[in-house]
C-alpha cells in the first residue's frame, strides 16, 4: 500500500543521508512523496500531483551502487525536467506578492490600534466612575473616551476594509490573526520563490522580504500583549 505525502508535509527520513538532502530539496521545490511498498523506497511526483495521469515521476531505490551520482542525476531531473515546472518568477511578479503582504499587515496594525484605543476608553470610563466626586476630571475621562472610542472602532473598520482588498475576509468582529496568517502564507510564498526569479537581482526583494517578516513579528507580539 502506498502513503502519499504533499510539500507541506513532514517526510519519512530515507535509509541514505544523500537521498535525503536530495529529498529536502525536492520537497522546498513543490514535489510530492509517494512511499512505496515494493522493491522500490518510494517516488517523487511533480507539482500537478498524485492524482494527475501526466505527472512528472522519479523513483528513489533504497540502496544501491552510485547512490550518491543517482542522487545528483536525480536532483538535475527534478529541476530542469519536469514539463509542469511554473515559469520563473520575476522582481515585479515576487514585490507583487509581498504587497499583498504588506496590505495585511497594514490591516492588522490598524485593527490592533483600534482595539487598543478601544479598550483604554473601557478603562478610561472606568476612571470617570470611580471619580464621581471629582466633576472635571470625570467629564475629562469621559470626553478622551469618546473620542478613543470613535477613533478606535474606525481604525478597526478601516482595518477589516484593507483585508478584504487584499483578499482576507477577516470575519465579524476581525480576526488579526487570520490576517497576519495570510500574510505569514504571503511571505512564505515570496521566500520560496525568490530563489527561481530571473532577469533581475534579487537582493531588493529579499531586503523588503526581511523587513516585512520583521514588521509581521511585531505585530504577533503586540496581538498576543
Amino acid at each position: 500500500m502506498s502513503v502519499f505525502y504533499s510539500p507541506d508535509q513532514t517526510w519519512p527520513s530515507h535509509p541514505d543521508k544523500v537521498w535525503n538532502q536530495f529529498l529536502t530539496q525536492a520537497k522546498t521545490r513543490g514535489w510530492h512523496l509517494r512511499l512505496n511498498s515494493d522493491h522500490s523506497w518510494g517516488t517523487l511526483v511533480c507539482r500537478v500531483g498524485v492524482a494527475a495521469s501526466d505527472a512528472c515521476q522519479f523513483t528513489i531505490f533504497s540502496s544501491g551502487a552510485g547512490t550518491e551520482n543517482a542522487a545528483k542525476a536525480q536532483l538535475v531531473k527534478i529541476n530542469r525536467g519536469c514539463t509542469h515546472r511554473p515559469k520563473p518568477v520575476d522582481a515585479e511578479g515576487a514585490f507583487t506578492m509581498l504587497k499583498v503582504a504588506s496590505s495585511l499587515l497594514d490591516a492588522a496594525n490598524q485593527i490592533l490600534i483600534g482595539v487598543g484605543d478601544v479598550r483604554e476608553a473601557e478603562n478610561l470610563l472606568d476612571v470617570a466612575e470611580s471619580t464621581m466626586n471629582k466633576v472635571d476630571a470625570m467629564q475629562d475621562a469621559l470626553n478622551r473616551a469618546a473620542e478613543l472610542d470613535e477613533s478606535g472602532r474606525e481604525s478597526i473598520r478601516e482595518g477589516a476594509i484593507t483585508a478584504v482588498r487584499a483578499g482576507v475576509d477577516p470575519g465579524d468582529p476581525p480576526q488579526v490573526e487570520v490576517i497576519l496568517d495570510k500574510a505569514d502564507a504571503h511571505l512564505s510564498e515570496t521566500r520560496s520563490v525568490v530563489r527561481g526569479m530571473s532577469g533581475s537581482d534579487p537582493r531588493s526583494v529579499r531586503r523588503r522580504l526581511a523587513v516585512e517578516r520583521e514588521r509581521l513579528s511585531d505585530l504577533r507580539l503586540m496581538a498576543n500583549s
